[in-house]
């Protein structure tokens, strides 16, 4: 019995821990925790809140299973609870119009940035796609493009940052382009130092990609907009 109390009870930590990093990974993105976690889990094959999840369902699930050949009392009619009436459970029709308003003020911006981004100057082999419900809404592809290409390319994106509005993480993916003089991490750094201040973002290398977080993000880009 004591062993079946503690396997549920650390279970249920390790529910606790996945609901917390996930927030700090995909919600949070700013907090100095929340970027080491993500750092960390650049190293990792599998994601840790998804990692912490399926270690507490199954010690949860093993501690019932441990309880069920035990018997089980069958209560009396006498001592079981009353049935309850089920609530009423009809919405508030004066909360309808505010939540509307703010999705509609989301989709207006979200539609701004598109249009923002497609005006930006970039050379061949580059190009930038958006997805906002991403850890990394904003990626910028550099197809066989060589280093003062993609260097022109960071350095356009990130003065389109540092005049319309700055997201929580940028991510560069290079597909066979040749290798620098300097590692591509060192060369991405000092691209985007050139329109943003140093201290205020941390480059991340992650395989054939380098992923730039930003400590100070517009928190425009936290709100998804609506599908319909």
């Amino acid at each position: 019995m004591i062993q079946r109390k503690a396997m549920r009870q650390s279970g249920l930590l390790s529910l606790l821990a996945c609901i917390g990093s996930g927030y700090l990974i995909y919600i949070d993105r700013q907090s100095p925790l929340a970027l080491d976690l993500v750092e960390f889990q650049l190293s990792l094959p599998v994601p840790i809140p998804g990692l912490l999840g399926i270690i507490g369902a199954i010690l949860i699930a093993w501690s019932f299973l441990g309880a069920s050949s035990a018997p089980v009392r069958s209560s009396s009619p006498l001592t079981q609870p009353p049935h309850k009436r089920p609530r009423d459970k009809r919405a508030d029709p004066t909360s309808t119009p505010a939540r509307s308003d703010s999705n509609h003020a989301t989709d207006d911006w979200w539609s701004q940035v598109k249009v923002s981004c497609s005006h930006i100057s970039l050379p061949p082999g580059a190009r930038i796609t958006l997805d906002q419900s991403r850890p990394a809404p904003v990626v910028l592809h550099l197809d066989m493009a060589p280093p003062e290409r993609w260097k022109r390319a960071i350095q356009s994106l990130s003065t389109w940052f540092a005049t319309f509005s700055t997201p929580p993480r940028l991510r560069v993916e290079f597909d066979h382009c040749p290798e620098g003089p300097t590692p591509r991490h060192h060369m991405v750094n000092g691209a985007i130092a050139s329109q943003i201040e140093r201290a205020s973002f941390k480059v991340v290398t992650d395989r054939d990609a380098v992923e730039i977080l930003f400590h100070r993000p517009d928190p425009r880009w936290k709100n998804p907009p609506t599908t319909g």
